[in-house]
């Protein structure tokens, strides 16, 4: 699978991951964030299937370093571009943690929507789920999002990695 690990390390302002309380808030953002735009990526028959029997919305192992977040398949591992959209998305859940906002962000998507429109593979629901999203993104997670969405159709995992 394609899970993230997402820890902490002194003085980064992330010990709320040690707490259980935060690393639920974590996969709760993570869902909202990470889960909701992987609908909209990863969005094959083979997908929708897969999150019918795993990766269904909430899916972690918490860990003493933090978490583990198990909703997504390897679909982000095809290309590089992928990977840094996942780091700095997690980045963004990271921080709007940190500054409190992540109950907004839950509250304004609705969190039995975020796990429908995941474990029923929504794709409407996600792209108007995507605008609330969009709010809490860094510029840099806005660029590589749009750039992943024009091209994930047209990327071969042999020609992406070299």
């Amino acid at each position: 699978g394609g899970h993230i690990h997402v820890g902490r390390v002194e003085g980064d302002g992330n010990d709320f991951l040690l707490d259980p309380y935060g690393k639920v808030a974590m996969i709760k953002v993570m869902d909202a964030i990470h889960g909701v735009i992987s609908i909209l990526l990863d969005n094959s028959p083979a997908a929708a299937n897969r999150r019918s029997l795993y990766g269904k919305a909430g899916c972690h192992r918490p860990t003493s370093y933090g978490v583990e977040y198990r909703v997504l398949s390897n679909f982000w591992l095809k290309s590089p571009k992928l990977v840094l959209l996942m780091d700095s998305l997690t980045q963004d859940a990271l921080s709007l943690i940190r500054k409190g906002g992540h109950q907004d962000l839950l509250n304004a998507i609705g969190e039995e929507r975020i796990q429908v429109l995941i474990n029923e593979n929504q794709i409407e629901e996600a792209e108007r789920a995507l605008k609330t999203v969009n709010t809490c993104l860094s510029d840099k997670s806005k660029e590589l999002l749009a750039e992943c969405l024009e091209n994930i159709n047209t990327w071969e995992m042999d020609n992406e990695w070299k």
